[in-house]
């Protein structure tokens, strides 16, 4: 049987969304993947499951596992130059618990962003696209349509199990023709977030949901989710209602679900202001990272207190100190602009274009890094001016840096000659740079 039509496992959410992204690759849930997919651990799985439905229609909202909570593993990150950021690892208790949790309400949770994503531009949807790895010589290859060619056997699911969009992250969206029309149309622009908002999530919140909500009271289906939720988070971390752990893919989506409700009652509050989304404001929130646009400060200054207002009501307060205002354009981060001129010279040594139109050139000119001359040291130097100029920006700039070389070379997988034939030293080049 060949690969076309093949379903990925379920169980690969335990490999793609359950762990840091901010992680060793020393470290993984994969001898717990290879465990579970054992034929008598797949029988015992499906038992479990009957029973945790079994458990569900006695109690709204019960776990299988709510009795047998677990600690995350915590571990510390670099955030910026000067501080750190707390990550979390989960248990493997937990990541069957998590698991299950999916499998119950996979369905109602993307139907709740699919009905809710009023303001969102980063929720989930169901992914039907299939992404493998392998590691042949000591180099993992990534790969799509190769993998019609590969044997199972070999491979290992990876990458994200829900498709996210519409837009992967603020560099995506503020290089969008949304963002730039919003700067035309509107003469404002504020730019607000929750303050410390993973941790500052209470897990209650999720049952205020069912007791405040305006906007899903006659729903009885979410009620059992929210409930299910705020069940969830506490075995996960230890009993503790404080905080959602950092780091899992799975945290983010869940934050998303209270992100959603407060967007929903903003927006509710606001048409009965009779202030029309689209014409006299529009607003665009990406995690916790709000950007408003509007006609004037007034209703700049009522949208903000909004969000200030009905944010509190489940805890989540506004970052008075990050909160910045002014006229369009609005640009979301200081650093990106001239980083995005370097990248556009660095896109600049390769060749840019389809494969057809690769395969239509000499045979001398049938490589991706384009004849001529390199000034490194140059380069080297206009690297440096960004990092003195954005010290808080480096480990960004950096990363934003060296993606643009490495999408470029990573083409050599798709058939793509790197170097000529003649003798080159710009292989050395890259390496200096």
């Amino acid at each position: 049987m060949g690969w076309k039509g093949l379903e990925r496992n379920k169980l690969d959410y335990i490999l793609t969304d359950l762990l840091p992204v901010e992680l060793s690759e020393l470290f993984s849930f994969r001898p717990l993947y290879d465990f579970l997919l054992e034929k008598p651990r797949q029988k015992t799985i499906a038992n479990l499951f009957e029973l945790l439905k079994s458990n569900m229609a006695e109690d709204k909202g019960k776990m299988l596992f709510e009795k047998l909570a677990t600690m995350p593993l915590k571990y510390n990150i670099l955030k910026g130059t000067d501080s750190t950021r707390e990550m979390s690892i989960v248990q493997p208790l937990s990541a069957l618990n998590i698991f299950f949790f999916m499998e119950c309400y996979q369905k109602d949770i993307l139907n709740y962003f699919g009905k809710y994503h009023c303001f969102s531009i980063r929720y989930h949807k169901k992914n039907t696209e299939l992404y493998y790895k392998t590691k042949a010589k000591g180099e993992t290859q990534y790969f799509h349509r190769q993998s019609i060619r590969t044997g199972k056997g070999v491979v290992q699911q990876t990458g994200n199990y829900f498709k996210i969009g519409p837009f992967e992250s603020i560099n995506s969206f503020s290089d969008s023709r949304i963002w730039r029309l919003c700067n035309f149309h509107y003469r404002y622009y504020a730019r607000i977030d929750y303050r410390s908002c993973f941790d500052s999530i209470y897990s209650h919140a999720y049952n205020w949901i069912v007791e405040r909500n305006i906007i899903d009271s006659k729903d009885a289906r979410n009620t059992n989710l929210f409930i299910a939720i705020d069940r969830i988070l506490q075995n996960i971390n230890g009993r503790s209602s404080n905080g959602v752990i950092i780091g899992p893919e799975f945290s983010r989506m869940i934050a998303e679900v209270l992100l959603q409700q407060i967007d929903s009652e903003v927006s509710l509050a606001l048409s009965n202001e009779k202030m029309e989304q689209g014409n006299e404001y529009n607003v665009f929130r990406y995690v916790d990272d709000i950007y408003i646009f509007s006609t004037s400060q007034e209703s700049l200054d009522i949208v903000i207190k909004k969000f200030r207002s009905i944010g509190e009501k489940y805890r989540l307060h506004l970052n008075e100190l990050k909160l910045s205002k002014g006229e369009t354009p609005c640009v979301p981060k200081s650093w990106l602009e001239k980083t995005r001129r370097l990248t556009d010279s660095l896109e600049g040594f390769f060749f840019i274009g389809k494969k057809s139109e690769f395969d239509k050139l000499s045979e001398e000119e049938r490589h991706l890094f384009k004849d001529g001359y390199i000034s490194v040291d140059r380069i080297k130097d206009e690297i440096t001016v960004l990092m003195k100029e954005f010290p808080d920006g480096r480990r960004t700039i950096v990363s934003f840096l060296l993606s643009t070389r490495l999408n470029n070379i990573s083409k050599k997988k798709d058939g793509y000659t790197l170097f000529g034939e003649k003798p080159s030293k710009k292989a050395l080049l890259i390496i200096d740079y």
